[in-house]
């Protein structure tokens, strides 16, 4: 499905590849990006408070599901 408010289509840019993966492959990666997301939010947290409570709760979040 389209990310309508960036006009990117992730999986019509994978088919693009010639083998697009399933889910299953695709998985260990959106993993990976979640990560990054909670470490940034952490350290932008650090820099600017306001962002805290945000980072908090995503880095709750990753606990839960990991």
């Amino acid at each position: 499905m389209p990310a309508p408010h960036l006009g990117l289509d992730g999986r019509a840019a994978l088919e693009a590849y010639g083998h697009p993966p399933d889910d299953a492959e695709l998985e260990p990666y959106l993993q990976a990006r979640r990560l990054q997301s909670v470490a940034w939010s952490l350290l932008l947290a650090r820099r600017l408070p306001r962002h805290a409570e945000h980072a908090a709760a995503q880095s709750q979040h990753w606990r839960e599901w990991a």
